[in-house]
Parts: structure tokens; sequence; C-alpha cells
């Protein structure tokens, strides 16, 4: 995350990866204590695990409306889906 620390003064939002695990927190801005969204996005890839996870965020109007969690199929089940085609 130190590329985009300290966040841009009207950032309300910083998206970051690399540890593949969902992450979706507030924290207060450094100085002024404003609120400042986190969201690592997860991975549907590696490693695999048995429900890959990933965040979507909507927004609206240049504001953060909503962020939800989805799972994804397990790569067995995918693959099994996949051959039932």
């Amino acid at each position: 995350m130190n590329a985009a620390w300290p966040p841009p003064p009207d950032a309300d939002v910083i998206v970051f990866g690399h540890s593949r695990i969902p992450w979706d927190t507030t924290t207060p801005r450094p100085g002024s204590g404003r609120p400042l969204r986190l969201l690592n996005p997860g991975s549907p890839h590696r490693p695999p695990p048995t429900a890959p996870p990933h965040l979507q965020a909507t927004i609206q109007d240049g504001v953060l409306a909503d962020v939800e969690l989805h799972q994804l199929p397990s790569p067995a089940t995918a693959r099994a889906r996949a051959r039932a085609r």
C-alpha cells in the first residue's frame, strides 16, 4: 500500500491487492480523521481456495454506493459444471 500512502486529499476509497484476501474496512484519514474506505477485492485465482472470493464495488454519481462480497464456485465445482456441458 506504500504507493497510495498518504492518499490524495480528495480520495474516499483506495483499492489495493496482493494479499488475495478480500478486505473492506473504513479507517480515519491521517490528519483530518475523515473516513477513508480501504478495499482489497480478493482473488478468484491463486491460491485456489474452496470458494474463491471477490468484491464488487458500485459507484453512483462519483460516490461509492455499495460493496458486495461474492463467492465463486470452487475450482472442483467449476470443472464439474464444464464437463457436464
